[in-house]
Order: structure tokens, then C-alpha cells, then sequence
């Protein structure tokens, strides 16, 4: 994982696997998949995260639990 200039990305075996604005913390299997997404900032935070390819946008709040399916991130 790196961060710069109020975005993270995370890479395998030197390919980035995903991306998204700081204020989140992303939970993954052991391949990179991921599992939830996390708001951990003190306010709401509007996310713009890129996950194999595909891009999503949305809003989370703090403690707030999202997961992603193929074509949705929804609240958990």
C-alpha cells in the first residue's frame, strides 16, 4: 500500500490491484478480492475507488461497512 496526495493504491506482485481516496480502509482475501470497505475518517467521506479495473463512486460515513459486488457497492 502507498499513499500520495490524498489517494492509496495497493499493488500485487508489482501490478496495482486497487485504488481509492484516503478515509478508507479496505479489507481483502488473501488474492487482493475485496471484501468490505470501511469508513474510518471522522466525517463522511465521497470515495472514488478503482478495483480491478472497474470504478466506483460513493459516499461513506464513519464506522459505515460497504462491500462491492460486480456492478455495486452497497451498505452491509
Amino acid at each position: 500500500m502507498e499513499s500520495k496526495d490524498g489517494v492509496f493504491t495497493g499493488t500485487i506482485n508489482g501490478k496495482e490491484a486497487l485504488g481509492a481516496t484516503n478515509g478508507v480502509t479496505v479489507v481483502t482475501d488473501l488474492r487482493g478480492h475485496v471484501l468490505e470497505i470501511i469508513g474510518i475518517d471522522a466525517v463522511p467521506v465521497d470515495v472514488d475507488m478503482t478495483v480491478e479495473e472497474h470504478g466506483y463512486r460513493f459516499t461513506i460515513k464513519p464506522n459505515e461497512v460497504y462491500a462491492i459486488d460486480v456492478n455495486r457497492v452497497f451498505s452491509m
